[in-house]
């Protein structure tokens, strides 16, 4: 490791006191090693919030005390950014394969595990959990609390830069802005606590009828919009129909057992005819939009 550099913390776990001696030994250059032959006190560290997060958590399968199979299911709720590595001296193919789907494991390793195979598992689950927090933190930053969409930051970065690619390459893509019909009136009746719910229950529906290869946002309020990659007018309409479809279908729940019907209305732009700029593109879907609530309830209205 470069001098200077904090050292990843790894967290060993077994009962076999000669092999955490030897383990601490052979990893220590490289890492911060903490070892114990205690589930229970292995789970109070990873508890402890003054400490140095854990990146890596390597535990025995057969243990007196706990086995690693629960141990590391607790593991996964104390510390999930932590990667978790099953080391078992017994060959048994379900555990491991039960564990790995489960979530529990990122690896699975037999005892005794040489060397080499060892530290090429960490450094395999450091990579996997470098990934997890660079994703912990673009979803922090870009993702909407209430929803989970991506949120009107996001949008604002991502749009230009499409729009960016889709000039250079001669492609197209569409914006499909979606409003909630009646929502203030939630407000009023229930509550923002109930409206708040609508908004998350939104959220979940638009993202259930979003393909992945395109992006959902919360634009703002009960704004929503879809960026629609490489969309056609026909493609766009089908994506607003869908969503507005399910929205018009869903028995919303607000709480105390209450549910309601809502609708939705949605306006939609194609690069390039209904805009040369990003901001065009959004000031058109915007205006389809307005037309679509002007219309109808459940509306769906392309820019003109």
């Amino acid at each position: 490791m470069t001098s200077g550099r904090q050292k990843p913390r790894i967290l060993y776990v077994d009962d076999e006191a000669d092999l955490l001696l030897l383990y601490r030994e052979l990893l220590s250059d490289d890492y911060d090693v903490v070892t114990t032959h205690d589930p229970q006190h292995a789970l109070e560290l990873l508890d402890r919030e003054d400490e140095v997060p854990f990146s890596v958590i390597v535990s025995d399968l057969r243990m007196p005390q706990m086995d690693g199979i629960d141990f590391l299911a607790r593991c996964r709720f104390i510390a999930p950014q932590a990667a978790r590595l099953l080391l078992t001296g017994h060959a048994d193919f379900d555990v491991a394969v039960n564990a790995i789907n489960q979530g529990y494991v990122f690896r699975f390793l037999t005892k005794p595990c040489p060397q080499e195979v060892l530290e090429e598992a960490l450094r395999a689950a450091l990579a996997h959990h470098d990934e997890g927090q660079a994703k912990q933190l673009h979803d922090l930053v870009y993702r909407d609390d209430l929803t989970q969409l991506y949120n009107r930051r996001y949008f604002d970065t991502l749009l230009p830069k499409e729009h960016a690619r889709c000039e250079r390459h001669s492609r197209s893509y569409s914006l499909v802005f979606i409003d909630m019909d009646g929502l203030k009136a939630v407000n009023t009746e229930h509550g923002h606590i109930a409206g708040g719910r609508v908004i998350a229950q939104t959220g979940m529906l638009i993202a259930d009828n979003t393909r992945e290869s395109n992006f959902a946002f919360r634009f703002g309020g009960d704004e929503f919009v879809i960026l629609v990659v490489e969309a056609d007018r026909d493609s766009a309409e089908k994506t607003a129909h869908r969503v507005v479809d399910a929205i018009a279908r869903h028995r919303y729940d607000i709480g105390a057992g209450e549910k309601i019907s809502l609708s939705a209305s949605a306006g939609i732009a194609c690069y390039p005819r209904d805009g040369r700029t990003p901001e065009q593109m959004l000031k058109s879907a915007d205006e389809a939009m307005y037309r679509a609530k002007a219309t109808d309830e459940d509306a769906v209205v392309c820019f003109s």
